[in-house]
């Protein structure tokens, strides 16, 4: 092979060698290309499998919820349902029969009945306002062993109905006054002393014990222990013991009934009054509900309550002016201040109420006002009575079914003094009476 055969070759393996590296190149791009089409491919599958599994996740959530109100709204239908059916036939049986002992009883299971249906009502109240936020705690001074002697008397019913045991163990060391929210404390040992009473059997037995444990100078930790020889709880279903709308025993053939608020709510109170509520239990060996929340000490309180203060006769000579429209209301009222002495005038709206005010401002010692009411409501009627000379010193009492913190704050707006909610409680209306009547 002559010299110029020789470059003639070299300059085609030259050549050669240059494709080969472009070729090679264009190899590792088709090759990082694939790659990275697999890497991203994969990543989409992946991340489509993620939102799959999350949008599934959600489902099953959904129809969780779902499932848990509709036996939410089927055990309040239950609820509602069977103590409105023992009012109603037990109202039918007592208009029938001439027995006295046979009416007597019949009363006395329409009240409980209707105790119960109010505590149903109030639960779903409660928990719309807590969900809503527009739960508030209010703190005022109260006796601490009269606030769990009454939470525990509400049970005393249903615990000798059932021939159980209820034993109160209170502290020595608590003391005798303390300042907190004294009805959401009441609301919540009362929920627990009912759960014990309700899945503890016949002859059984409640021990709630009230505990003191020290925190700052003028603070301590109040710890309430609910214990019970009931049926307990599984350490599965106590996961979901606090959720909203669930009960540990679910479905319709349900032993036990309730609501499945009651927990919640005692949680939610809980930790709204800075504490926290737990539980100790054992399937077939009883429950041990606990909560601790933290009061103030203070300096001691008058100790009567108003229906103490509330002699027969006390009042008699004075009048007060019930504005209500409701007719069976005004009896219930009439028969509650029966025993006072006092001269009750009635008005069926506001309008009459503001007239017969007019008539003679002077005569009456308070005004007792409903809101709801046709011609013209509570609130205008207070302002048209606040607007007369001797209107402007009359204390002027709600006496409303609206019980919602808007509400009581309209009745201030509208220059009332005070509020009673309904159902009436004699207590609170004598209490108003010895506030606001001097004697």
């Amino acid at each position: 092979m002559d010299e110029g055969e020789m470059k003639s070759l070299s300059a085609e393996n030259k050549k050669l060698a240059r494709e080969l590296r472009v070729a090679n190149r264009h190899i590792q791009l088709l090759k990082l290309a694939a790659e990275t089409q697999y890497s991203l491919s994969r990543s989409i599958s992946q991340e489509k499998q993620v939102q799959e599994l999350e949008l599934l996740e959600a489902k099953e959530k959904a129809e969780k919820a779902n499932r848990s109100k509709s036996e939410f709204l089927s055990r309040m239908s239950h609820e509602m349902r069977t103590p409105m059916n023992a009012i109603i036939g037990m109202t039918r049986i007592a208009l029938k029969t001439a027995s006295e002992s046979k009416k007597k009883h019949c009363l006395e299971t329409i009240q409980e009945a209707s105790r119960h249906l109010l505590d149903v009502i109030n639960n779903v109240l409660d928990m719309s306002k807590i969900e809503a936020k527009k739960f508030e705690i209010q703190s005022s001074s109260f006796y601490l062993n009269k606030m769990m002697r009454k939470a525990a008397n509400i049970l005393n019913f249903r615990v000798e109905e059932k021939r159980q045991k209820l034993i109160i163990h209170i502290d020595e060391r608590l003391p005798a006054v303390a300042i907190g929210d004294e009805f959401r404390l009441r609301q919540v040992i009362s929920n627990l002393i009912s759960n014990a009473v309700k899945f503890t059997p016949d002859g059984g037995t409640i021990t709630v014990s009230a505990h003191y444990i020290k925190d700052a100078e003028d603070l301590f930790v109040l710890q309430v222990d609910v214990e019970d020889t009931g049926i307990g709880i599984s350490q599965e279903h106590m996961k979901r013991l606090f959720n909203a709308f669930e009960q540990v025993e679910g479905g319709r053939t349900r032993k036990y009934g309730g609501s499945g608020l009651g927990l919640t709510i005692c949680k939610q109170l809980v930790e709204m009054m800075g504490g926290m509520i737990w539980v100790e239990s054992e399937e077939g060996k009883g429950s041990k509900f606990s909560f601790a929340v933290p009061l103030s000490e203070t300096a001691g309180i008058s100790e009567e309550d108003g229906y103490n203060k509330i002699q027969t006769g006390r009042y008699e000579g004075l009048h007060i002016l019930i504005a209500e429209d409701i007719e069976i209301n005004r009896d219930i009222i009439a028969s509650i201040l029966q025993e006072t002495g006092i001269n009750v005038d009635f008005a069926e709206n506001g309008q009459i109420a503001v007239l017969k005010f007019y008539s003679n401002p002077s005569k009456y010692s308070v005004i007792f006002m409903d809101i709801q009411m046709p011609e013209m409501d509570g609130y205008e009627a207070t302002r048209v009575i606040r607007d007369t000379h001797e209107g402007k010193a009359i204390p002027i009492i709600a006496m409303t079914a609206n019980v919602f913190k808007e509400d009581i704050e309209a009745c201030y707006a509208a220059g009332m003094d005070s509020h009673i909610g309904k159902p009436l409680d004699a207590n609170v209306i004598f209490d108003k009476l010895s506030k606001y009547i001097s004697i």
